[in-house]
């Protein structure tokens, strides 16, 4: 499924346009990007987390036989809980 498969199964369910169920999910998304740019976590309830982590800096040898340095980042991260990894069990 993808962004405008999403927003058009929730104008269905909601009775709400395609235009402000897009206006919601951007709004949505972009909350939750920020909120992580801000280096927060989001949870939501019955669903998952949201969190950055840090990966370390590490050293990689490149093709040819090279190496260079990877610097450490953050990364953003989804770790659903565990009603929603067995979501596909229960009712598909």
């Amino acid at each position: 499924m993808n962004k405008s498969e999403l927003i058009q199964r929730v104008s269905e369910r909601t009775g709400m346009t395609q235009a402000q169920v897009r206006r919601c999910l951007d709004a949505v998304l972009g909350t939750v990007g920020d909120e992580l740019n801000n280096g927060n976590e989001v949870v939501l309830p019955d669903f998952g987390r949201f969190l950055c982590v840090r990966t370390p800096e590490r050293r990689v040898k490149l093709p040819g036989g090279r190496w260079t340095d990877v610097p450490a980042k953050e990364r953003p991260r989804f770790k659903a809980f565990a009603n929603i990894r067995n979501y596909s069990v229960k009712y598909f």
